[in-house]
């Protein structure tokens, strides 16, 4: 997380591959439609860390799905996803 140069929250991925800011002059995207996952190593961890930043889990890690995924509200209420890759 950082401020860009007017001052707005943005955001960038530890690789430097991903970037963006965060626009709050608009609606939340609140309902399951299409769902935004970003991918991560560590998906117990990253719900771990979402937690900790204010967002709400929405739908936790099922440990009998075979794909490991969580839905999360990001603090303005935005409805996203993490995904992590199964391992073998």
């Amino acid at each position: 997380m950082r401020k860009d140069n007017a001052g707005d929250t943005a955001f960038d991925d530890a690789s430097g591959q991903v970037s963006g800011m965060w626009v709050t002059d608009r609606a939340p995207m609140r309902d399951a439609g299409i769902i935004i996952s970003i991918m991560v190593d560590d998906a117990a961890g990253t719900v771990e860390r979402i937690r900790a930043a204010g967002g709400e889990i929405f739908r936790a890690i099922d440990p009998n799905e075979p794909e490991i995924f969580a839905w999360f509200r990001d603090p303005g209420g935005n409805l996203l996803g993490i995904y992590q890759e199964p391992n073998g």
